[in-house]
């Protein structure tokens, strides 16, 4: 279970669900905190850094963000998001196929094609075939 800090009421009234924002707010305040945070993230991701065009890209989108998100307080969610994507795309990289990898970049960064983040959206980029594909390897049926 992890520390959530007690939360004003009506803060969340107006920004939304009070978990979510809660460890967006965590992942904010880490880096304000511990220059190190910034640095953990970006060393995740540097093994395959300049192997792929659109994670280069969705990275310098994650720094701009994690800069902004330093003085504004409605970029802690989207931030965590990119991030979260971006590790994600860096871990495919390593160890998925070209196919699966093909199939995040083009459903889930925006910018680079993406149809949507939300778990499921494939959208016009992917092909029948390769959703096939993917679902078969995934074990869906």
């Amino acid at each position: 279970m992890a520390y959530c800090e007690p939360f004003d009421v009506h803060y969340y009234q107006w920004h939304g669900c009070a978990p979510c924002n809660a460890s967006d707010r965590d992942v904010r305040r880490a880096l304000q905190r511990e220059s190190r945070t910034r640095d953990a993230f970006f060393n995740e991701c540097e093994e395959v850094r300049r192997q792929d065009k659109r994670l280069d890209a969705w990275l310098v989108h994650t720094n701009m963000l994690m800069k902004q998100a330093q003085q504004g307080e409605f970029l802690p969610s989207p931030l965590t998001e990119a991030m979260n994507s971006a590790i994600q795309g860096a871990q495919l990289l390593r160890y998925s196929t070209a196919e699966v990898v093909d199939t995040f970049f083009a459903t889930r960064c925006a910018g680079t094609g993406a149809w949507g983040s939300n778990f499921g959206t494939l959208g016009i980029a992917v092909k029948r075939e390769v959703a096939q594909r993917i679902y078969k390897r995934a074990g869906w049926k």
